[in-house]
């Protein structure tokens, strides 16, 4: 998954410099079988990684998080914490389409395996440029 973001600031840089949307992951990579299900099924397809190398700019946020250091990982669990906040964000997955500017024009909760054809149409009908 070196093609998503880690870092909001960053992807809203590289959203703005490209003039491309943010597609936001909100996951939670340890607990969550629909989560597991949407990476594997539409965002590891290679239709999926041609569609959004070309449209979107991809950030993931995922609420397991992991570090050794403990100061590392409290800034780590905050951070995420603060996104899920903002963005009104209740469990996993859900996919944000965020404008260069940060404002939301998509919102999409859960996933449903065995419907990837369905979920990516979804992305592909909200993308605007």
């Amino acid at each position: 998954m070196d093609s998503w973001h880690e870092s909001y600031a960053q992807a809203m840089k590289e959203s703005r410099k490209q003039g491309k949307p943010v597609l936001v992951w909100f996951t939670n990579s340890k607990r969550n079988q629909a989560s597991a299900a949407l990476s594997n099924e539409v965002f590891s397809g290679p239709q999926f990684e041609d569609w959004a190398e070309e449209k979107v700019i991809r950030l993931r946020v995922d609420q397991n998080v992991q570090d050794s250091e403990r100061d590392r990982f409290i800034k780590k669990r905050d951070y995420v914490n603060e996104l899920r906040e903002r963005h009104k964000v209740l469990g996993a997955p859900v996919v944000l389409m965020l404008s260069p500017r940060g404002a939301e024009f998509g919102r999409y909760r859960g996933y449903k395996s065995g419907d990837p054809v369905f979920y990516f149409g979804r992305l592909r009908s909200a993308y605007r440029n």
